[in-house]
């Protein structure tokens, strides 16, 4: 093995009596770099852009969400809250009331999902970093916090006093006439603030204390419509989930952020898979220049081989020897480029020297080491797989 790689060094990095065939081997070599460099950062740029694009779209999600195995809400006693919040790698869990409403502003209506939550909304969800106007409603107060799409859609102004915004819920059925000549109950909030996300999320929620909302609502104090968690950085999910099912029993379901956004994630992965398969594909025509280059070393070195063979040495060796010329090539190629990757990657991260157009925002863009491992193992393995293919035209009738 040791005498193979020492001759497959010797063919690769020695001068050929054939310009030529430097020539191309260097060709072979720096296509396989920009090859890798280009995966490497493509694949940067997808995951800074799928966190980007998650950040808007999933800002309201916690990292665990308990929700109701049936209907719209479940019991949540003192003993259970308790419990939960002892749990090993809970950090903060805020209690929340949801239902679809209409709301009302002088002559213009709208639909949103009224959001009532308690003072740990802000441990869980970091709501002061998406306020664009105002401030967050007061605990006891029947004050709101509006998204951007809502309050452009309704024309709503701040601290109005003279203008509420009211919320219109249907009464809880019941049968009798009073009911039915008023089947709509009307309250109304003084909105104090205005969140911006995106343009779906803006026209989507609205928040408010829920006592507020348990009141509009007719509920009990102990009936929520979910429980948000923060957890910490590092915890076993499994577990946790488990010991959360053990509290609360089956009338619950526990949702991490993948499982509440199932369709987006399901989108980005498959996104992902598409990104992937492509720049594999590009990898795989690169390396084709690695196939020509072992091939033209092989005839190249011809006279060498014979005395070789002619000394003995077994076709398979002769093979191994152009097998690993290949394979260090690409290696060596692949290598560098992961370096230039690196280098861009990181320069673009910590220096975010190219921005959007149009925009100041810098091109997002991660480096994951989940990306590294999987450009080196793709490179590998299909460097092999060519080093392969082009040894395989050393034979018999060739040397002899």
């Amino acid at each position: 093995m040791r005498i193979s790689l020492y001759i497959a060094k010797r063919f690769l990095f020695a001068k050929s009596g054939l310009h030529a065939v430097n020539l191309i081997s260097r060709i072979a070599g720096f296509v396989v770099v920009v090859a890798v460099a280009a995966f490497f950062t493509i694949l940067s740029v997808f995951s800074g852009l799928k966190e980007f694009g998650l950040s808007f779209s999933t800002a309201f999600d916690p990292d665990l969400k308990v929700v109701a195995a049936k209907g719209k809400t479940f019991e949540a006693n003192e003993s259970q809250l308790a419990k939960l919040e002892q749990l090993e790698g809970v950090v903060a869990y805020t209690k929340i009331i949801e239902e679809r409403v209409m709301l009302h502003y002088k002559d213009k209506n709208t639909f949103a999902y009224l959001n009532g939550v308690d003072t740990n909304f802000g441990k869980v969800i970091s709501a002061d970093s998406v306020m664009a106007l105002g401030r967050w409603f007061e605990k006891g107060l029947e004050q709101a916090v509006v998204g951007y799409g809502i309050a452009n859609t309704l024309n709503l102004g701040l601290f109005h006093l003279e203008n509420s915004l009211d919320v219109v819920v249907p009464k809880k059925g019941t049968s009798n006439a009073l009911s039915l000549q008023k089947p709509f109950r009307i309250q109304s909030l003084m909105p104090v603030g205005i969140y911006q996300i995106s343009e779906e999320l803006d026209k989507k929620f609205v928040f408010t204390d829920i006592a507020f909302a348990q009141k509009l609502l007719e509920l009990p104090s102990r009936q929520v419509s979910y429980i948000s968690l923060k957890l910490e950085e590092s915890y076993n999910e499994k577990v946790l989930v488990a010991a959360i099912q053990e509290v609360f029993g089956e009338e619950v379901i526990v949702k991490d952020k993948e499982q509440l956004n199932e369709t987006l994630y399901k989108m980005l992965n498959t996104e992902v898979a598409a990104i992937y398969s492509i720049l594999t594909l590009i990898l795989i025509i690169a390396l084709f220049n690695v196939v020509g280059s072992v091939i033209m070393t092989v005839l190249d070195k011809k006279s060498h081989l014979k005395t070789l063979y002619n000394l003995g040495t077994p076709v398979l060796k002769i093979r191994r020897i152009f097998f690993l010329h290949g394979f260090v090539l690409t290696v060596i190629s692949g290598a560098l480029g992961l370096f230039v990757g690196l280098v861009v990657v990181g320069a673009q991260q910590y220096g975010e020297w190219i921005v959007i157009p149009g925009t100041e925002l810098p091109y997002p863009v991660i480096l994951e080491w989940k990306n590294l491992a999987l450009v080196t193992v793709t490179f590998v393995l299909l460097g092999g797989l060519a080093s392969k293919t082009a040894a395989s035209v050393v034979r018999k009738n060739l040397l002899s």
